[in-house]
């Protein structure tokens, strides 16, 4: 054989198939191939991950037993009914569900002091081993609670805490809560007593607890629990009066049974004010808070006096202190103000205190100044509280040196000026709500301008003669001489003026005021008519 009979080989991968003619079958089954194992790999992922949620999300109901033993254990402790409508346990984590949480109220027939959709709460069983209960975290969602006070300083708030001293040394078992966070709630307190009640609405409080320091060998570190709270579209309603819409955010920390407040920012009609406080859960409800606010006085007379139509124009400052305590509370402090306007009367330097008491509201020690003098008042209603019984308000006030001037331009007198100063003391009393049912008393004194002489009590002999010659210049008879010895003669003019109502015409308010002027000085009536018109 020659070597020109000798062919060499061709593989297909030196030469492609010519265009037009199919693949060929070893790279198609390579192709399938690469595309099976990529859908395998993502249906396994996706399998994953829905074992995954589906664990996650199944629970496992408990059973009406251990179900019951919660509710008898809960209602023993809290001396209220408690009932759970489910309890069961997820899966994966092994955090307990509680759902449809009801606590009662002080009798059956009140509305509930608890009611949660679902509460969820994680805990950390490795750390039993420990001699510690481990929660991680528990979450109460959708929840309401009300809080009632009556007359008689009953109320519906239960008591967490337990009387007894513990005994001395490290416990045995320790409870620690890394994280409670209760959102989408309400919070409901109404005062029947006065009544009063406030509504916090969209309320969300969180807690967290951390490790204080080092604890000694074989014991575990005190936990420090502090939070936030703050609630949108709360209300404050004060008897019939219309409601405050109200805003709140702070920051607190626990203290055994005390919450003290470091921060707290409430936000309402008309009013924003900066609170510090504590709040003693052991002894609901005893509480104190430090108020500091700034008042705008239209909103508040919107708010307080809706029917009235007086205007009310500026702003305030309030310091004081809130205590609420079983059977009643004391609201007391001082208030401010550069400048207050009651329609067009302006009263600067606005001070004074008041008081608020179960069956009382006082307003004490007020004083301002006024058209150039100054002027102290009172003001109370009382009592508060007695249904059957209206209150009655009483103003007290007394003035010094208010310039007479500035007071009748103020008034805006026509056809008179008054000039002098006054002093003197005015009292009002009237039943609340019926101002037209007022009654009062009062004293006022005048003092002239300086070196202004004034008409006294007994009249100089040169006036009575000066009035004399006055009465003889308007007599009747024809043979009187004048004053300086001519003969009188009648005027052509009447010699009396006609009244007011031969020419039917009513007398103008500048007349009336006219007359009784003329009146007062001179002891004779004057008659003056309205122009025609």
């Amino acid at each position: 054989m020659s070597e020109d009979d000798v062919q060499t080989p061709v593989t297909a991968a030196a030469d492609p198939p010519p265009p037009g003619t199919e693949e060929s079958p070893p790279l198609r089954r390579r192709w399938w191939r690469r595309l099976g194992t990529g859908v395998r790999r993502v249906l396994m992922f996706t399998a994953i991950l829905l074992a995954v949620a589906l664990v996650t999300t199944i629970t496992v109901d408990l059973g009406p037993a251990v179900r019951g033993l919660a509710e008898r254990a809960g209602s023993n402790y809290l001396k209220r009914d408690l009932t759970i409508g489910r309890l069961s346990i997820r899966l994966l984590n092994g955090a307990f569900v509680v759902e449809n949480l009801r606590i009662g109220g002080l009798q059956p027939s009140d509305r509930p002091f608890l009611t949660a959709r679902t509460i969820e709460v994680s805990m950390s069983f490795a750390a039993l081993l420990h001699r510690e209960v481990l929660i991680d975290s528990v979450v109460m969602t959708d929840w309401q609670m009300v809080v009632e006070t009556w007359q008689n300083g009953r109320h519906s708030f239960p008591k967490f805490t337990r009387d007894g001293s513990r005994q001395p040394g490290p416990r045995r078992v320790v409870t620690t809560v890394r994280r409670v966070l209760a959102r989408q709630g309400q919070f409901t307190f109404e005062d029947h007593g006065v009544p009063w009640s406030t509504v916090a609405r969209n309320l969300e409080v969180e807690v967290r607890g951390t490790k204080a320091g080092q604890a000694p060998v074989g014991q575990s570190a005190p936990t420090q629990y502090g939070g936030t709270a703050r609630f949108t579209g709360g209300t404050v309603a004060i008897q019939q009066y219309l409601p405050m819409k109200t805003d709140m955010s702070g920051r607190f920390r626990i203290d055994g049974s005390l919450v003290r407040f470091s921060q707290l920012e409430l936000v309402s009609d008309g009013s924003r004010s900066d609170i510090t406080g504590v709040v003693d859960l052991s002894r609901w409800p005893e509480q104190t808070w430090n108020v500091k606010s700034l008042v705008q006085f239209p909103r508040m007379r919107e708010i307080f006096f809706a029917r009235e139509r007086w205007r009310l124009a500026g702003e305030g400052h309030f310091t004081g202190v809130f205590h609420l305590f079983k059977g009643g509370r004391d609201l007391s402090g001082t208030f401010t103000s550069p400048i207050a306007k009651v329609n067009d009367l302006q009263f600067p330097d606005l001070r004074g205190s008041l008081q608020w008491l179960p069956g009382s509201f006082k307003v004490t020690k007020a004083s301002s100044a006024f058209e150039g003098g100054r002027m102290q008042f009172d003001y109370g209603i009382a009592p508060l509280g007695r249904p059957n019984q209206r209150p009655r308000a009483t103003f007290d006030t007394e003035y010094q040196n208010v310039d007479l001037a500035r007071l009748s331009t103020l008034f805006k007198f026509e056809g008179i000026q008054i000039a002098g100063s006054m002093s003197g003391r005015t009292r009002l009393d009237w039943p609340l709500g019926r101002f037209a049912e007022r009654r009062g008393s009062g004293d006022l004194f005048v003092t002239p301008p300086e070196g202004r002489p004034v008409l006294g009590r007994t009249l100089s002999p040169a006036f009575v003669q000066a009035e004399a010659a006055k009465s003889r210049w308007a007599g009747s008879s024809t043979s009187r001489s004048t004053p300086n010895g001519s003969r009188w003669r009648r005027p052509p003019w009447p010699r009396r003026a006609p009244s007011c109502r031969s020419r039917e015409r009513r007398p103008t308010a500048r007349a009336r005021r006219f007359r009784s002027m003329s009146r007062a000085l001179t002891g004779r009536r004057a008659i003056a008519c309205s122009p025609a018109s």
